[in-house]
């Protein structure tokens, strides 16, 4: 594997990623907030707050616009906000965003704050449907530079994975491998994530067990890590043996060590 940087926070950039981090920066250093939507686990907060960093104002951190004292602050000292899962926050709440992005108003008490000419946002949100979010109003997306994201490619995902557990990069693509193939199956919820291919090689690494089918550990594992959720997601869902089912010729074809 190659071509990415490990960032001191851990963030592996690699090419693919690389480009979607130089436009955001472009973005806000021309003015526009940015929001970062994809599937869950696939690393955006993680993103957004590489590219956060890289303007070289302090970050103000917030999940769903609860509360807005970090809001204020960012807005009266000019520093970057990055709000997680904005979609979660009741419309009513993203209404003050609309008048700090486009009155450059930060509304407090009977008045208003001036909004500092440095201040910056940048939003995710998860793509998919998912209990207790809220589709944000036209008027706020309007004012949002939105970049969407996919499931990582199998480089980058390696190279995320490899760097996050500490496992061989040929147990590592084994992982990788086995979870994409599982990824692209139809009408299965909820797709595994990059979560769930870092969760099986940190177990791995943590027990010295490697991606072999012969290797009872790492066949167990996946089956919990894999399989579990989305056996319990839905009463009409797939059971658990039955993802045993689809799970074990994928690992056929991508783990040595097979008969």
């Amino acid at each position: 594997m190659s071509g990415g940087d490990v960032c001191a926070t851990g963030f592996v950039l690699t090419e693919p990623l690389r480009r979607v981090a130089r436009r955001a920066l472009t973005y806000l250093n021309a003015g526009y907030s940015v929001h970062l939507s994809g599937p869950a686990g696939i690393g955006k907060t993680a993103l957004a707050l590489y590219v956060a960093e890289q303007r070289g104002r302090p970050v103000e951190r917030v999940r769903a616009l609860c509360g807005d004292d970090q809001l204020a602050l960012a807005c009266e000292r000019g520093h970057t906000l990055l709000c997680d899962e904005f979609t979660w926050s009741w419309p009513e709440t993203n209404n003050v965003m609309l008048s700090v992005l486009e009155e450059k108003l930060l509304p407090r008490g009977n008045g208003s704050v001036e909004v500092h000419r440095d201040f910056r946002a940048l939003f995710t949100s998860n793509s998919e449907q998912r209990a207790g979010a809220h589709r944000a109003q036209d008027a706020l997306r309007d004012r949002l530079v939105t970049i969407w994201l996919d499931y990582p490619d199998r480089e980058t995902e390696a190279r995320a994975v490899q760097a996050r557990s500490g496992l061989s990069a040929e147990d590592v693509l084994v992982v990788v491998d086995v979870v994409q193939e599982l990824r692209r199956t139809e009408l299965l919820r909820p797709k595994p994530s990059l979560r769930a291919s870092v969760m099986i090689a940190r177990v791995l690494q943590e027990e010295g067990a490697h991606a072999r089918l012969d290797d009872d550990f790492f066949v167990d594992v996946c089956r919990d890590v894999l399989c579990g959720p989305t056996a319990s997601a839905a009463d009409d869902g797939p059971t658990a043996q039955e993802m045993w089912a689809r799970l074990d010729p994928i690992l056929m074809r991508h783990a040595p060590g097979g008969p």
